[in-house]
């Protein structure tokens, strides 16, 4: 029983070298990456035609292995990152326009959130949160309060008192 270790799933992202020159371009374009910033920093360093072309060489090495590993070059990876950048702005944009208008008054987002709550909403309801707990309520009665609150049916205690006053 032979033992091979794991294969490990390729990069769907990062596309292999299929034929022969297609590899050979992969490992060319790798020792150029490492070869021409080695040579333009040896002496005499000048800035010639010599040291644009290893430069220019440098920038195809680096498009080239960019492209293998990503499927677009390195013109269309910039590209990208700004649109992105630039829709994420617009999007911000768009949710704070949405958020609160231009006057100062509630916004869309807010005014379908909140409704036509009041800004003391959260101290009357805990000052009922109290009340129920004085009177002994546990949640599942609240929860029917509010229920019952909601679908306009009148509250037990109401029934009982208009009953006792018509008899």
């Amino acid at each position: 029983m032979s033992s091979f270790p794991p294969s490990v799933p390729p990069n769907p992202l990062q596309r292999q070298p299929t034929s022969p020159s297609e590899n050979i371009t992969s490992k060319l374009s790798l020792v150029t990456l490492v070869v021409c910033p080695v040579l333009a920093l040896l002496p005499p360093r000048k800035l010639d035609l010599y040291t644009f072309s290893l430069g220019a060489a440098f920038v195809v090495a680096a498009n080239h292995q960019t492209q293998l590993r990503s499927g677009k070059g390195i013109l269309l990876n910039i590209y990208a990152r700004r649109r992105e950048e630039s829709d994420q702005k617009q999007r911000q944009k768009t949710w704070e326009a949405w958020e609160a208008d231009e006057s100062g008054t509630k916004g869309l987002a807010k005014r379908i959130w909140m409704g036509d709550a009041k800004a003391d909403w959260k101290e009357k309801r805990m000052q009922e949160e109290r009340e129920n707990a004085e009177q002994g309520k546990g949640i599942s009665d609240v929860i029917i309060d509010q229920v019952k609150e909601v679908w306009g049916v009148p509250k037990e205690d109401d029934d009982r008192e208009e009953s006792s006053k018509k008899a």
